[in-house]
Order: structure tokens, then C-alpha cells, then sequence
């Protein structure tokens, strides 16, 4: 595959190519597969020996090879509902289609070669599409997904549905969970999980494979995913280490987070009252019972005793009278 470096080149190239379009082409007023509906700056078909500049409207065909630069990107919507994306930096061919020019039946068949891709199923029924890339064949399901291929590997983000991952000559295995990741490479296919059980993935390589979870700006509503934007906050919610600063992807220091302080206007912390001072035992070795109004003199203790004050004796009774005390001598 060609890569254009700079835009500069790109738009070198496509001059130089540019007395060859129409030679070979389709003529005008024919109907193709599918249709590009938004086209961004650096991308082409390459049909036969001939090269088109895609734009809004232009139709694609049975044999095209789509190829995109750095900042290129094609979204194309198929006559039976199919959307793609082709986002920068891709190429793939459209190898077959449903109804084909003799008007015999097809598959939906493409092979993606690299490059990052959304695929939104139509309404053909599943086990008519086919998607190929160098490492998988991918089967789908009433589906919804991005992907991303490499020369030996390729990377699945379902949103909704089911796709099968196969690698050549491997066994498969099959997404159909929300969110859910998938890897196909040489050796096999598996499933990577979810958030922080997607083994292997981090947040930068997350945020180049499946550019348009974190970001649908440049896309038109219909290729829009409503749910795609969730699968990216929950994979790098879960990856990325949490701190105080907003920013992701900036890991707290050893130890943890420093701790914070409270808002202002806040009650201020409650003092530490320290530890509690032990209590005076009385005469009667246990805790002094002193009566709260009269700190100074001791409550009665009911029972008497040696050492113990004696009893009162009630109101309305008569004093008791007793032996009189003896006079003691002085010595």
C-alpha cells in the first residue's frame, strides 16, 4: 500500500494521477454497492488502473480499493443499509457484494488490510457478510463494532450484537457482550474482556485501535454509535489509576493519594479530647460518689459502717436518747 507522508504529497500524487479518471470508470448515471456520504480530505478509490478522488456522492463498486492518508476518512452507506467507516491511515477492497451487476447473489464480502474501521450491519441476512483481514475472518450478527487491523493482529470493540473471531486455521470465539474486546492473531483468536479485565490493552493503544469510541465529532448521525462513548469512559476508567487530578492517565505517587482537605466554610475538625483522666477512689476504696452540688462533702453511703456517718434519722420522730457519755479525766 501507498502512504502519502504529508498532504503536500498526497495532493502531488493525486495530481499526477488525475489524467487517468474516467478512463476506466463506470459511466455516469451507473449505480454502485454503496454511496459515500461524508468524505474527509485523502481518500481515494482505486478502480482497474484508475484512481478517484472520493467526495460526497461518489459511488463505490464491486472491486474498488478504498485507501485513505493521515487525516482521510470515508463513511460509506451500502444499498441494503450497511454503514462503514473508513477511518485515517486505512485501505480495504470491496471484494463482494450482496447483488452483484449479472444480478446473481453475493456475500458482503471485504477485506480490510489496515487501518481503523466502524462496521454497522444492514439488512441482509448475517451469514451473508464476511469481513477478512490479514490475521481473521469475522462473521457478524446483527452488529455493531469497531476494529482495527495490523499486519499480525486484529482488534474487535463490540458495542452490540455478536462477532465471531476466527483466526485462520484456529478455532473461533465470539463477542456479544457490551464493551467487550476481542484479539485475533497468527496463533489464535480470544476474548480479552472488559474494562480492567481486557487483558494486554491500555489507554493509549485503546484510544488509536477504536478512535471513534473515544470520539464521533467527525462522524454524521447515522454512523454514530449511542453507546460508544460509555465503552470508552468504562475501559479508561478501569485501567488508568484514579487520583485528584482530572487528567487522565496521571498516576497518584507511592503511598497514595495525598489526604484532602476539607471544603471551606466546613465545621472545623473536632479537637482530640486525649485520654480520660482515671477516677479518685473515695475512703471507701471504690469511686468517690460525690453529690454534684455539694462537691465537698461526701454522699451517705446507706448500711453505715465503721468510718460512715451515721443515719439521720427522718422528720417527725423523737430524738433517741441514749446512756449519757462519760467524762473522760484529764491525765
Amino acid at each position: 500500500m501507498r502512504v502519502f507522508q504529508s498532504r503536500a504529497g498526497w495532493t502531488g500524487a493525486m495530481l499526477a494521477l488525475g489524467t487517468l479518471l474516467g478512463l476506466a470508470l463506470p459511466a455516469a448515471g451507473a449505480e454502485g454497492t454503496g454511496t459515500a456520504l461524508g468524505v474527509n480530505p485523502q481518500a481515494q478509490a482505486e478502480r482497474a488502473a484508475d484512481v478517484l478522488i472520493l467526495t460526497v456522492g461518489a459511488n463505490l463498486f464491486i472491486g474498488d480499493r478504498i485507501v485513505t492518508g493521515d487525516v482521510g476518512e470515508v463513511q460509506i452507506e451500502f444499498s441494503e443499509g450497511t454503514r462503514l467507516v473508513v477511518g485515517p491511515n486505512s485501505a480495504m477492497v470491496l471484494e463482494d457484494y450482496l447483488i452483484r451487476n449479472d444480478d446473481t447473489p453475493g456475500k458482503f464480502a471485504i477485506n480490510a488490510l489496515s487501518g481503523t474501521f466502524r462496521f454497522v450491519t444492514g439488512n441482509a441476512p448475517k451469514d451473508r457478510y464476511v469481513i477478512t483481514t490479514p490475521t481473521a475472518t469475522m462473521g457478524v450478527r446483527g452488529t455493531a463494532f469497531d476494529f482495527f487491523v495490523e499486519a499480525l493482529r486484529t482488534s474487535v470493540l463490540s458495542y452490540h450484537g455478536a462477532v465471531v473471531l476466527c483466526a485462520k486455521g484456529q478455532e473461533c470465539v465470539t463477542l456479544q457482550s457490551r464493551c467487550q474486546i476481542g484479539q485475533v492473531q497468527r496463533a489464535g483468536s480470544e476474548v480479552l474482556g472488559v474494562g480492567r479485565d481486557a487483558r494486554g490493552i491500555d489507554s493509549e493503544f485503546f484510544r488509536e485501535a477504536f478512535r471513534y469510541s473515544t470520539s464521533q465529532r467527525s462522524l454524521k448521525s447515522k454512523f454514530r454509535i449511542s453507546n460508544a462513548a460509555s465503552c470508552s469512559r468504562r475501559f479508561v476508567g478501569s485501567t488508568v489509576a484514579q487520583s485528584q487530578s482530572p487528567v487522565v492517565g496521571v498516576v497518584p505517587p507511592p503511598g497514595g493519594p495525598p489526604p484532602v482537605d476539607p471544603p471551606p466554610g466546613g465545621p472545623p475538625p473536632k479537637p482530640d479530647p486525649g485520654p480520660k483522666p482515671p477516677k479518685e477512689k473515695g475512703p471507701h476504696g471504690h469511686p468517690n460518689h460525690d453529690h454534684p452540688k455539694h462537691p465537698s462533702e461526701p454522699h451517705p453511703h446507706e448500711g453505715g459502717g465503721p468510718g460512715k456517718p451515721d443515719k439521720t434519722d427522718g422528720p417527725g420522730k423523737p430524738e433517741k436518747t441514749g446512756k449519757p457519755d462519760k467524762v473522760k479525766k484529764n491525765k
